[in-house]
């Protein structure tokens, strides 16, 4: 029984370890990245056009033209987005509006990665789809997403009024939906051109907001005289936006439908998938190369001693910021190849999207110096005494040799025949 008890309090203690450690893991988004090292959020890459250069001054080419790529990983998730489009399909919006309105709502999807984001699409009046139209569900098929926003004119079933809460109500179940994505960014995107007709949405959008739910909301004037967005429509556009407490920053108003596309832009530069922010690159290059002057494409934050730093913009999924610099090779021998930046001191400061400082290695980058190409003289038979000539000739042709062995074997018997003749 005593053994019993030991094994039971054992396998209690291994359980009671294990739970403990299961809860003291990181869920949500940090627990997919955080184990990951130091450059994970970015890559750089280094090139060199040309390759291959002179030295400094002897012969041309001897400038080439180096760009860092410093590029933001592609982050699918949990760092895309998931983004639901609501737009107003009521009477008010017929013409010019809608046409606007579609344009900016197709050149937003646009904007969009379908290697990491998700898009959907509501239109409303009165009502939000009903049988037999549907919305657009979240998708990564943005050609589908875009055909959809062409046939949104076509619904005849949302009525002529203008209720948010309907809207809202769409959205929320899309959000719950198996198709939202636990880990995205969850934005909801708000426009209309008039006031509420239903029920107060605060409450609604209240609820979504305190979810995790992003929403930016855009009013529109699309009254012929421009007379302004009815104030109750903007005061309520406004409280239903994730704004931050005393600002209006989620919150945009279009004078007109032709401003509509510009504000899309703006609400999608906002909503980006950052990676990294607080971007420093410091380039420290070799003694063997000298930087033309004026040719940086970003200008230098400081530069002292061939160390150079550069405060660039904060990085996004899957975009690459270049900066591109000319350099002369200053010292080396031609034939020889070297390197554009020293070994060590080149690196990318950052701070991730999980708030850690981090650090990004800088890619090296040779130069070959192009050497001259080596003469050798032609080589030259010496010029042979003329007897060598001659002999080498005879010897070179049998009938030659067959004439003068003929000769002289008669050259042999006359004068024999001669001594004999004096006998």
């Amino acid at each position: 029984m005593k053994k019993l008890a030991n094994i039971k309090s054992k396998l209690l203690v291994c359980a009671t370890g294990f739970l403990v450690a299961l809860l003291a893991l990181p869920f949500g988004s940090a627990a997919v990245y955080a184990d990951q090292a130091n450059g994970y959020w970015l890559t750089s890459t280094t090139s060199a056009t040309p390759s291959a250069v002179w030295l400094k001054g002897t012969n041309s080419p001897d400038v080439s033209t180096v760009k860092v790529d410093v590029r933001g990983r592609d982050q699918s998730s949990p760092y895309g987005s998931d983004v639901i489009l609501i737009i107003d399909a009521s009477g008010s919006m017929s013409g010019q509006p809608t046409t606007d309105e579609l344009v900016a709502a197709k050149s937003f999807i646009s904007s969009m990665d379908p290697a990491s984001d998700q898009v959907s699409v509501i239109p409303f009046a009165e009502y939000a789809p009903q049988a037999p139209e549907a919305i657009q569900a979240l998708t990564t098929d943005f050609t589908t997403a875009k055909s959809y926003v062409d046939n949104v004119e076509n619904l005849m079933t949302l009525g002529g009024g203008t209720n948010y809460e309907s809207a809202l109500d769409a959205a929320t179940a899309e959000f719950a939906s198996p198709r939202a994505r636990a880990d995205a960014n969850k934005v909801l995107i708000f426009m209309s051109d008039g006031a509420d007709g239903g029920n107060d949405p605060i409450v609604k959008a209240t609820a979504m907001k305190a979810s995790g739910i992003n929403i930016y909301s855009i009013g529109l004037d699309s009254s012929s005289d421009s007379s302004g967005l009815d104030s109750s429509a903007s005061d309520l556009l406004k409280a239903m936006s994730s704004s931050t407490v005393g600002t209006n920053d989620h919150y945009f108003e279009a004078p007109s439908s032709a401003q509509l596309s510009a504000i899309y832009a703006s609400v999608s530069q906002s909503i980006a998938n950052s990676v990294a922010t607080k971007v420093k690159l410091t380039l420290k290059l070799s003694s063997s190369v000298e930087v033309v002057a004026g040719s940086w494409s970003i200008a230098p934050t400081t530069s002292v001693g061939g160390v150079y730093t550069f405060d660039l913009p904060d990085a996004l999924s899957n975009r690459t910021t270049a900066l591109t610099f000319q350099v002369k090779v200053v010292s080396g021998t031609p034939g020889q190849t070297i390197q554009v930046l020293d070994a060590t001191g080149s690196i990318i400061d950052y701070t991730d999207a999980l708030s850690v400082v981090s650090t990004a290695a800088v890619n090296n980058q040779s130069l070959a110096i192009i050497a001259p190409p080596v003469v050798v003289p032609p080589v030259v038979a010496p010029i042979k005494a003329p007897d060598t000539a001659v002999k080498q000739f005879v010897l070179a042709n049998p009938i030659v040799v067959a004439v003068f062995g003929i000769l002289a074997a008669s050259t042999i018997i006359l004068a024999a025949r001669r001594q004999l003749g004096k006998k």
